[in-house]
């Protein structure tokens, strides 16, 4: 068997191969050169992130590693433009959690298949993917410790511009 790449295993996520999904596999790393200091799930776990190559038109990627090993703890795949419709097969996940992707709340809109290595965020409507996450399996609480990602972002005030006096 050909061992799987960062890249094969984003460009499954970006085909939507979700009900085939089993989780990351062992041992894939990454050793890279262009890389930020991060955190993941509640307890904040240190983590490094990598940016990807986009996997697909309309869709990027990036990874988390164990700081130690460089082992890919965590991947994503998350739509730009044209996010593709909520898969047939996958089924009812272990648990739906409310998300916040980017400034907009989704009430149940992270479906957690833990026992499978996935992760799915969906649009505000639920009919389609915004967000993949695969990881190795496990169970829910140990997802949402230690690897879920949050998704908010915060708006900053406008700035003005121009000089003192105006």
């Amino acid at each position: 068997m050909t061992p799987q790449t960062i890249s094969s295993l984003a460009a499954a996520l970006a085909a939507g191969q979700y009900p085939d999904w089993s989780g990351l596999p062992p041992g894939v790393t990454l050793d890279p050169a262009d890389a930020q200091p991060a955190a993941l799930g509640e307890r904040g776990l240190p983590a490094v992130l990598v940016h990807l190559d986009d996997p697909a038109p309309g869709c990027s990627a990036r990874a988390w590693t164990d700081p130690d090993t460089g082992r890919v703890v965590l991947l994503e795949v998350a739509w730009t433009a044209a996010p593709p419709e909520w898969p047939a097969g996958l089924g009812e996940p272990d648990r739906r959690e409310d998300v916040i992707d980017g400034l907009v709340a989704v009430a149940g809109g992270e479906w957690v298949y833990a026992g499978r290595g996935l992760a799915v965020v969906t649009s505000p409507d639920g009919r389609h993917v915004r967000h993949a996450f695969g990881f190795a399996p496990t169970s829910v609480d140990a997802y949402a410790r230690d690897l879920r990602v949050g998704l908010a972002v915060t708006r900053r005030p406008p700035t003005t511009h121009g000089g003192a006096g105006r």
